[in-house]
C-alpha cells in the first residue's frame, strides 16, 4: 500500500490527511522521485512516523477523556441511585461499595469493602443466604431478588432484596459478583401489615353472624361469607354463580328488582330493605339488607358488595307487640262499644217493654174481628226486631252471653231446620249433614242458633234470585296451632279439639275487599243490610272462644266454617233437654209487690201486669222511694221487682238496703243489661231471678210463677 501512498509537501498541512490514518496516507510524486521501494529510508519515512505518532497520541487522549467521562456518569449514576451497588471476589469478599451503603446499614463503603455480606446478617438469616451464594457460585448463575434481613449499624433490622450476576474472566473462571441491594424493609412491613388486615378482615368474614356477600350486576353471586349457612341454611357454594333473586321469596322478588334497578339508575347502594328470603328448610327468614355499588375505572357499577342481618326474631317481636297493641286497641274499642250498647240497650229496652206491654195489652183488649189488632201486630212485630237489634249489639260486643248449657249442636240443627229453610230463598235447597255422633259444646243455645241463622242468610243473600244449593255440615276435628291460624278472630283459640259448623254455599263469593270488611257493622254487598249480621256471629264466637274460617273465590261461593270449643265429656244423659213449657199458668202466693222503676210508662205498665196477675203493686221511682215504702210496710210487701238503674239511689245500693231490712225477702232484677252484664254486679248476692227488658206479661208470669215454686219447696 506504500507505493500508493501520497506524502504532503514540507510546511504545507492537509486537514484531510490529518484525519486520515498514518496507513492511509499516499505520497504524490511531486519531487519526482517517483515510487520509492518497500522499506526505503527517506524524509518522507520520518514524517510518516511523527504523524502516526501524533495520531495515537490523540486517541489515546480522546479515550482517557472519554473513560473519565463515563466514569463521571457512572459515578454520579451509582451516587444518585437510591439502591446499594457492590462488587464481590469468588469468595464473597466485598471489593467495592457504592456510597448508598452508607443509608442501607450505616457504615461507610470502607468499613464494608474486606468484609462479606454474611458479617452484617443475624445467625439464622446469615446461614440461610451463604448456602444460596455458594449455590449460584457453584453453578455461576445470577440471583434475583433474593429478600435477606441485615443488622444497621444502629443495631435495627434492615430487610434487603440483593440481585447479583457472576463476573467471568477471558479464561472462564468466576472472578466474582457484581449485584445491587435495595432496601424493602418498609414494603416487607406494609406487605406484613396488609397480610394480616387481610387475615383480620378474612377472621370478621368468617366468624361474622351477619351475612356478608358480593353479586355482579346482574345479582349473581361471586362471594357469600359462611353466615349464610346459619341464617337460610346454604352453604357458600350453593349459592356462587346463581342468582341472588332465586333466593327470595316470591313475594318479595318484584320489591327486590325495583330497588336494585333504582340503585344501578342512581348509582347507589340500598339502606335498609327488608325482605324475606328463601331457608333451605322451606320456610323463610327475615334479613335487612345494606350494600354499596362496586364501580369499574370508568366509574360504571359492576355489582354490588353488602351485608345482610337476620332480623327474623325482631320482626315476630315487632308483629307480636302490634298484634297485643291492635288487641288491645280492638279490647278498648269492644270495651267502648259494650258500654255504648249497654247503654243504648237500657235506655231503648226500657223504650220497647213500654211499647210492646203497651201494645199488647191494647191488642188483647181488642176483638178478634178488630181491624185495630192488625195494625198493633205490625207494630208488635217491629218492636220485636228492635229488640232483636239491641241483643245483636250486645253479642258483636262479645258481652252478650246469657244462659251457658251444654248442648248438642246436632238437635239444636235439627230443632230449627224448619226456621233455617223458612229463611232463605225458595229457589235454594238446603242440605244437612250432620255428624254421626254427637256433637256437644258448652255454649248459648239462642246465640248459636243466631250464628247458624245469620250464615244461612249471608249464604242465601249470596245466592241471590238465581237456583243454588247451601249445605249444612256439623263435625268434630282437631285443630293445631298451624290449623288456626286461619282464624280470623283476633283473639286466636287455643289449639284442641273443635266442633264446627260449616255452611257453603255456591253463590257469587267475595273478593278481597268484601273479606276484609265481612265482620263491620252494617256492611253488606246489597242494596239494604240486615242489622249486624257477620258482626254479631264474630263477637258471638269471640264471646265462646271459638273461631271463624272462611273460604271464599269470586264466582265460585263462599264456605264459612265457625268453630266451638268441644265440651268436656260428662256422663251420659248430661246433655240440657228443653223443658215442656206450660200454657196454664199455675196460682201465685204473693200479695204485695213493690215496683221500684224510674221510667214512668214502664212503671204503670208493670202495674197493669200486676194488676192483671192478680197481685197488688205499689211503685217507687227510685231506690230511697222505695225503701221507704219498704220501712212502711215492711210486713205487707213479699216481692220486690228491682230496676239496676236508678237516679239518687241505684239497684245495687236499694238491694242491699232492703236485704238489711227484710233477708228473706224475694227480690227479682229486671235491667235493659243483659243478664250476664247485670247479674256482675251482685256477685254472691241472693237475688232470686232476673227479667231481661224488654219483657212481656207472660214473661214476668212465667219468672213470678218459678219464683212462686221455687219459695214453696223451701
Amino acid at each position: 500500500m506504500l507505493d500508493r501512498m501520497t506524502v504532503p509537501h514540507a510546511g504545507m498541512k492537509n486537514t484531510a490527511d490529518e484525519a486520515r490514518r498514518p496507513d492511509e496516507i499516499r505520497f504524490s510524486e511531486a519531487e519526482g522521485s517517483g515510487p520509492l521501494p518497500l522499506g526505503a529510508e527517506t524524509p518522507g519515512d520520518t514524517a510518516v512516523a511523527l504523524h502516526r505518532l501524533k495520531w495515537e497520541i490523540d486517541e489515546r487522549a480522546k479515550s482517557e477523556q472519554a473513560l473519565r467521562v463515563s466514569e463521571e456518569k457512572f459515578r454520579a449514576l451509582i451516587e444518585a441511585t437510591s439502591d446499594w451497588i457492590w462488587e464481590t471476589d469468588q469468595e464473597g469478599v466485598y471489593t467495592y461499595a457504592s456510597p448508598k451503603v452508607r443509608d442501607l446499614l450505616g457504615y461507610q463503603p470502607d468499613e464494608v469493602v474486606g468484609r462479606t455480606p454474611f458479617d452484617f446478617m443475624p445467625d439464622g438469616e446469615r446461614e440461610r443466604i451463604r448456602a444460596a451464594f455458594e449455590q449460584k457460585a457453584a453453578q455461576r448463575l445470577p440471583f434475583f431478588a433474593l429478600a435477606n434481613e441485615n443488622i444497621h449499624k444502629d443495631g435495627s433490622v434492615v430487610v434487603l432484596e440483593t440481585s447479583g450476576v457472576p463476573i467471568i474472566d477471558s479464561r472462564g473462571e468466576l472472578r466474582g459478583f457484581r449485584g445491587i441491594d435495595r432496601d424493602i424493609t418498609q414494603r416487607r412491613r406494609s406487605e406484613q401489615a396488609l397480610r394480616e388486615k387481610d387475615a383480620f378482615i378474612q377472621a370478621l368474614l368468617d366468624t361474622s353472624q351477619d351475612w356478608i356477600w358480593a353479586i355482579d350486576r346482574s345479582g349473581n353471586h361471586s362471594y357469600d361469607n359462611p353466615a349464610v349457612r346459619a341464617i337460610l341454611g346454604w352453604d357458600p357454594q350453593d349459592l356462587e354463580g346463581k342468582s341472588t333473586f332465586d333466593f327470595i321469596w316470591p313475594e318479595d322478588r318484584a320489591l327486590a328488582t325495583d330497588e336494585v334497578a333504582r340503585c344501578l339508575a342512581e348509582r347507589r347502594g340500598w339502606k335498609g330493605l327488608v325482605l324475606r328470603w328463601r331457608h333451605r328448610d322451606g320456610g323463610f327468614r327475615f334479613l335487612e339488607s345494606n350494600s354499596v355499588p362496586m364501580l369499574d375505572p370508568e366509574g360504571v357499577i359492576v355489582g354490588f358488595r353488602g351485608v345482610d342481618r337476620d332480623i327474623t326474631d325482631r320482626m315476630k317481636g315487632a308483629e307480636e307487640r302490634l298484634e297485643l297493641e291492635r288487641r288491645l286497641l280492638h279490647g278498648q274499642k269492644l270495651e267502648s262499644l259494650g258500654v255504648l250498647a249497654g247503654g243504648i240497650a237500657h235506655d231503648f229496652n226500657n223504650l220497647l217493654t213500654a211499647i210492646q206491654g203497651n201494645l199488647a195489652l191494647a191488642q188483647a183488649g181488642l176483638s178478634p174481628g178488630s181491624p185495630e189488632r192488625e195494625s198493633i201486630e205490625e207494630a208488635l212485630q217491629a218492636s220485636y226486631r228492635a229488640a232483636d237489634l239491641t241483643r245483636e249489639m250486645l253479642a258483636y260486643s262479645g258481652r252478650g252471653r246469657f244462659l251457658i248449657d251444654r248442648l248438642d249442636v246436632n238437635d239444636l240443627v235439627r230443632a230449627n231446620a224448619a226456621l233455617f229453610r223458612a229463611a232463605i230463598s225458595h229457589k235454594v235447597g238446603l242440605a244437612l249433614c250432620l255428624a254421626t255422633e254427637p256433637v256437644v259444646i258448652e255454649a248459648d243455645a239462642g246465640q248459636v242458633q243466631q250464628v247458624i241463622m245469620n250464615l244461612i242468610t249471608n249464604a242465601s243473600e249470596a245466592i241471590g234470585d238465581q237456583p243454588g244449593r247451601i249445605s249444612l255440615t256439623t263435625g268434630a276435628k282437631e285443630f293445631d296451632a298451624a290449623a288456626l291460624a286461619a282464624n280470623l278472630l283476633a283473639e286466636k283459640a287455643t289449639p284442641g279439639r273443635f266442633i264446627f259448623v260449616e255452611v257453603k254455599d255456591d253463590g257469587c263469593g267475595m273478593d278481597q275487599n268484601t273479606r276484609q270488611r265481612l265482620f263491620d257493622p252494617f256492611f253488606t254487598t246489597k242494596f239494604a243490610g240486615r242489622g249486624l249480621g257477620m258482626s254479631a256471629v264474630q263477637g258471638i264466637m269471640r264471646g265462646h272462644k271459638g273461631g271463624i274460617m272462611v273460604d271464599s273465590v269470586p264466582g265460585r261461593g263462599t264456605t264459612i266454617k265457625v268453630l266451638f270449643p268441644e265440651a268436656p265429656v260428662h256422663s251420659p244423659g248430661s246433655v240440657q233437654e228443653p223443658r215442656p213449657h206450660s200454657a196454664r199458668m199455675p196460682a201465685v202466693s204473693f200479695r204485695l209487690a213493690l215496683v221500684a222503676e224510674d221510667d214512668e210508662p214502664v212503671r204503670r205498665l208493670v202495674l197493669e201486669f200486676f194488676k192483671r196477675l192478680g197481685i197488688a203493686a205499689v211503685s217507687a221511682a227510685d231506690g230511697e222511694e222505695a225503701l221507704a215504702i219498704l220501712g212502711e210496710r215492711r210486713d205487707e210487701i213479699d216481692l220486690v221487682l228491682l230496676d239496676l238503674t236508678m237516679p239518687r239511689m241505684d239497684g245495687v245500693t236499694a238491694f242491699h238496703r232492703m236485704k238489711a231490712l227484710r233477708p228473706d225477702l224475694p227480690v227479682l232484677l229486671t235491667s235493659g243489661f243483659d243478664e250476664q252484664e247485670a247479674l256482675q254486679r251482685f256477685a254472691g248476692e241472693a237475688l232470686e231471678g232476673f227479667v231481661q227488658k224488654p219483657f212481656s206479661l207472660s214473661q214476668l208470669t212465667d219468672k213470678i210463677v218459678q219464683l212462686s215454686r221455687k219459695l214453696a219447696r223451701r
